[in-house]
């Protein structure tokens, strides 16, 4: 199981959840959201996180130049492109970094996953929102039926402390794991360790 802990916004808030080993860090730099880094991220140490904790850096709807820009002066091994990114960005971003496509699930599940089907390494189903993420909000998992590509996915959208057990009934078979974000949060940005901690736990134990 696959745990991404996503819109870590504090440096020693991405210290504390790297201790938990996490599998993926997420960092968000789209200064809409409360949860950027943008003007603060020459202050994370992140080559203080292991190395075997996947760091990934989080943009919506940037340019090759910017992104690749932050990848390399940061060491990010993923990134998360979470708006409405050709493949042929995909595609070039891939030689040189992991990708992570995000999709907002609303009524019927999103028809353009297919043209990506080569273009990323992970996908991410989230709900949809205007704010590209962090809603808090789950949104019908019986869309994922809709899902018959074999690249994984990591399931994100309101997972909260209390979901572990509906999270390991899921048995897609291209479930990856889990993102989670904001019902983790103690305010914007801020993660409880402890719930953290909590989830982890659970979702480690076998049923």
């Amino acid at each position: 199981m696959v745990i991404k802990v996503c819109g870590v916004k504090s440096p020693a808030g991405a210290i504390a959840i790297s201790e938990l080993s996490p599998n993926l860090m997420g960092f968000i730099f789209h200064k809409p959201s409360p949860r950027d880094i943008t003007p603060n991220a020459a202050q994370f140490n992140f080559s203080a996180i292991p190395q075997f904790i996947g760091k990934v850096a989080v943009f919506v709807d940037k340019p090759y130049d910017y992104i690749i820009g932050i990848v390399r002066h940061f060491g990010f091994n993923y990134v998360q492109l979470h708006g409405n990114e050709p493949v042929s960005l995909c595609e070039k971003l891939r030689r040189d970094v992991k990708v992570i496509k995000a999709f907002g699930m609303e009524s019927i599940f999103p028809v353009d996953v297919k043209q990506y089907a080569n273009a990323a390494d992970l996908f991410l189903f989230d709900t949809h929102s205007a704010a590209h993420g962090g809603t808090g909000r789950k949104f019908n998992h019986e869309l994922l039926e809709g899902y018959t590509l074999d690249v994984p996915f990591l399931l994100a959208g309101g997972i909260a402390p209390s979901d572990a057990d509906l999270v390991k009934r899921i048995n897609h078979p291209a479930f990856a794991g889990v993102d989670l974000n904001s019902r983790f949060e103690t305010s914007a940005g801020e993660k409880s360790v402890e719930l953290l901690h909590q989830f982890f736990k659970s979702i480690q134990h076998e049923s």
